[in-house]
This record gives C-alpha cells, structure tokens and sequence, in this order.
C-alpha cells in the first residue's frame, strides 16, 4: 500500500491499493484511520488450501479461513468477504462461516502451473480496524489421462433464450432452452421429468414439459416457446400473457446454475381502453380506444348481468362467466366490436335469461386491468 499526502489540515491522505472491492476497503480503512482515533487494530491471518494437481477444465475445492490475533491468540472471523484470484484475476467471491472458514469452487480452463490467491481485503467496524492478509497456494493444471474417467459429479442445469425482449406482436416470439447433463436420477414424482422456466421477477412460471422416464436421457435439451399473447392449453379458452423478466430453468427439483433475462416490449396500455358501448339494434359491443392502434393484445372477460349485480351468463363461454379469450386488436376508428365472429348465437342478448341489463366486460393487459360496463336497456 502506498500512501501520498493531499491535505494535512483534516489528515485526509490518498491511497493506492490493488483493485476492485479491495480499494474501496483500503480507502474506508486509512481515512479511518487518519481522520478518527480507533479504539484498535488487529492482525488478521488468512489460510488457504488447494490440491497440488487439478484437470483442465474439471471443477476442484479452495478453502481455508480467517482469523484476527486478538491478545496473542487467533479469533475466528464470521460474515467476512474473502476474494479469490487466479493468476491475478479475481474469480469468486465468498463469506466465511461462523467459524471463519470458507471454500469456493473453480475451473481453470488453461494447463500449466497457476497461483491461487485468496484475500481478505480488511474492514472498519465498531472503532475498531481489522487490517487485510492473503495466502496463496500453486496449482498444476494437466489434462486428464486417457482412460480414466471424471469422478462423479452432480447434475448441472443451464438455461439460455433466443432473444432478450419480446415485442407486442402476433409474429413474434422467444424460445427459452433448458439443458441438463448428468442427470440420470429417477424422476422426482411419477414416471415423468418436470422440465420448466420460471420467472424470478414475476414469481411465476414460463413454461415447462413432462418428459416420460423411458424417452429420457442423461444429457439434453428441451425448448420452450412463447408469445407476447398465448393460450395455456390449446382450446382450453385460457387466455395470459407469458411470464418475463429474469427467468430460471429446472430440471426437477434441480434449478439452473444461471439465468437469462427477456423484456416484454409493450407497445400499448391499459388505459388506451377507455370506454364500452352496446348496441341493442345489433346485439354487439364495442371498445372505445384512445387512439388508434395496430396488433394491440388484450384479455376479454365478459358476462351480462341483472339489476342487482348478479352474473346472467358468460358472453365467451354462456356457462362458465370465468372463461377469457385473447384477442389482437388492428383500429384506425379508435373503435373494435368486440364479439363479432366469436360466438352469434350468444351476443344477442335475450330478455328471458335473468333480466339482464348490463354487459360486463373485464379487459386485462400486462400493465393491469379495467373493468367496463355498458347499459343493456
């Protein structure tokens, strides 16, 4: 560490340390330092372990722990950041345990010899300073020999996409790809693999597949579709828009070791809807749009309902008033009639049913929901 003097007034002083988190730490410590009077400083020691050979390519342990010298004896350090580097480069990043241990797992890809570094880059906390240490350790790194096979390993899961946005439009689409290797358990329930993609932003899932145990293979892949605008199960008449945002992939109980990140590029919003008109001459209800709009995606929800509120009968479904169809819209009237061609025998609106009076509709968009209603007679 080097130290060169730019104020002596308020004995703040410039540092030069290292790089990354550890300059950061070094800074927090000396201005520490200078510009307050701790109550102590302590020695810490850093330990590390690490195989004499690795294999190119082939995953192997790192570990060892932190301990401060407190009083002449070694006092286990807990929750601290321990930075590990090959050949000068940082790789992982860890805390250690209540005990002060850690461990990490790395790959080196390069044969040859190679240094492992582990750093603690030092800390300020409770007027007290823990001041930084590191150990290294060598590693040489050859292939493996011919014949001899990899020890076992766990199952690895890895999820990619096709794109990272999906725009609002009917043409478009992502594909999110779920590869496993080594997985020869059997399956988690039945006699099916559960392979899928969850959405860690929206808490919700993407899609998945059921895999039957005798079409199942210890390495592969699955590909998972979707669009702006989808139906879960064709012909169920359950209508959603896909989940987005970061998204996870699983094999099982078994979740991807990373992630992949896919936008919904919403062109339109809720509040483009504005209003719902009904006209008894032709039995049809129209949407009033704010503007005009081309490929605009929406959820439709409709039943009728009488004077007191209670639900006639479903608009989509006339025995299920839960069921939703979706629908892209293309205006330039700021205007869509928005049961023509779906169900005619259902949209003139019969006065034997409950006395209806009123038309409910709930549309639904990613951003949120708006519900409408138009006056029957």
């Amino acid at each position: 560490m080097c130290f060169s003097v730019c104020g002596l007034a308020d004995k703040r002083i410039a540092i030069g340390v290292g790089i990354g988190a550890g300059v950061a730490a070094g800074v927090a410590i000396a201005y520490y330092m200078l510009s307050r009077k701790p109550s102590a400083f302590f020695e810490t020691r850093v330990s590390l372990s690490a195989p004499s050979t690795a294999y190119v390519g082939e995953p192997f342990n790192v570990g060892g722990s932190l301990t401060a010298v407190v009083s002449g004896s070694s006092k286990p350090l807990a929750g601290e950041s321990i930075e590990i580097y090959v050949d000068g480069q940082m790789v992982s990043r860890t805390a250690t345990a209540a005990n002060g241990s850690f461990a990490v797992q790395i790959t080196i890809s390069a044969e040859g010899v190679h240094t492992i570094r582990a750093r603690y880059p030092g800390r300020v906390a409770d007027g007290s300073v823990y001041m930084s240490s590191e150990a290294s350790a060598s590693v040489s790194v050859v292939p493996r020999p011919p014949g001899q096979p990899p020890p076992d390993q766990p199952p690895s899961v890895s999820v990619s996409a096709s794109k990272t946005s999906l725009s609002e439009d009917p043409a478009d689409f992502v594909t999110v790809s779920v590869c496993w290797d080594r997985y020869s358990s059997p399956p988690a329930s039945g006699d099916y693999y559960n392979v899928g993609v969850l959405s860690e932003t929206e808490n919700c899932l993407f899609d998945n597949v059921l895999i039957p145990r005798d079409r199942w293979s210890s390495k592969g892949c699955a590909q998972l579709s979707r669009r702006f605008l989808d139906e879960f199960v064709p012909g169920s008449g359950s209508w959603y828009y896909p989940c987005l945002g970061t998204l996870r992939g699983y094999v099982d109980r078994v979740k991807s070791d990373n992630t992949v990140n896919v936008a919904r590029l919403s062109t339109y919003s809720i509040n483009d809807v504005t209003g719902l008109a009904y006209d008894p001459g032709t039995g049809t209800a129209m949407l009033t749009l704010a503007r005009d709009v081309k490929n605009m995606a929406i959820i439709v929800q409709a039943w009728t309902e009488n004077a007191y509120g209670a639900a006639c009968r479903g608009l989509i479904d006339p025995v299920n008033t839960a069921a939703t169809r979706g629908m892209w819209i293309t205006s330039t009237q700021q205007m869509f009639n928005l049961f023509t061609g779906i169900y005619p025998q259902d949209i003139k609106m019969d006065s034997f049913v409950c006395s209806e009076k009123n038309i409910v509709v709930v549309i639904r968009r990613p951003d949120g929901s708006k519900t409408l209603r138009a006056a029957m007679r």
